[in-house]
């Protein structure tokens, strides 16, 4: 019963680690997205859904190399 009891709390506690560690390694890459945005909104990049979609798959793959087991799914 005591081993039921505190691996079950364990679980929690890791999976919110996990996460937190997630959005930490992740930031870099939301700040490019934002990034890409602004420059749109300015006008210092073309808006393009076709130059978006590429940046985003792009972006997307770097995220993937560099964090493994840590990057986000689509």
């Amino acid at each position: 019963m005591h081993i039921i009891s505190v691996s079950s709390g364990i679980g929690p506690s890791v999976m919110s680690a996990r996460n937190n560690l997630q959005a930490v390694a992740c930031f870099p890459f939301d700040m490019a997205r934002e990034n890409y945005a602004k420059g749109v909104r300015v006008g210092v990049i073309e808006q393009s859904l076709l130059a978006s979609a590429k940046f985003g798959r792009t972006l997307h793959t770097l995220e993937t190399l560099a964090l493994g087991p840590l990057a986000r799914s689509r």
